[in-house]
């Protein structure tokens, strides 16, 4: 597994999950990553910040928090893998979270400190495959303008708009090959 820089975020104050959130926190730690950890001073400019210097974010979410639900966007908004652990006995991951098909969004449930290794190790190695792979070029103003003007028409960052193009360019490459 490669080393990632991580967000991780819990706002939720119930004495009996924190040792559940603990487990978490020490599981993420032991596959050798560096956690990047809201305290609870920072501003939410400085937050957001760390959200952006992280490779991905990660979210306890068993119980519903608002101020989870904006990090959680802005993660996803970054186009940041983003793990979101809820407890089995409290469900309360939103609908939205449950039934948008995120490409980087990753639900992964855990019931018991028995299963929390398993749990942070399995979302942690689709994290992986999630993450993006940098690939810097360059292009014309024209071109620059247009992409900005189609994702923009689209509700797409820039790269998420490439990334659909790409994908429909090799989706009709395949259906010419096989004729």
């Amino acid at each position: 597994m490669i080393f990632m820089k991580v967000f991780f975020f819990s706002c939720t104050n119930n004495n009996n999950f924190q040792s559940f959130i603990h487990q978490i926190i020490e599981e993420i730690e032991l596959l050798g990553n560096e956690l990047l950890l809201d305290d609870k001073n920072l501003t939410l400019n400085q937050t957001i910040k760390l959200i952006q210097k992280a490779d991905v974010c990660v979210f306890e979410s068993s119980f519903p928090c608002l101020k989870a639900g904006f990090f959680i966007a802005k993660s996803l908004d970054l186009d940041k893998p983003t793990i979101i652990f809820h407890h089995t006995n409290n469900n309360h991951v939103s609908y939205f979270l449950k039934h948008t098909p995120l490409e980087k969004l990753i639900l992964q449930k855990y019931s018991s400190m028995d299963n929390i290794e398993k749990s942070v190790k399995t979302a942690f190695n689709k994290a992986h495959r999630l993450r993006d792979r940098r690939f810097n070029f360059f292009i014309t103003p024209d071109l620059l303008s247009f992409l900005d003007q189609e994702s923009r028409k689209l509700n797409m960052t820039k790269s998420m708009f490439i990334r659909w193009l790409i994908s429909q360019y090799k989706k009709n490459s395949l259906l010419f090959k096989k004729s």
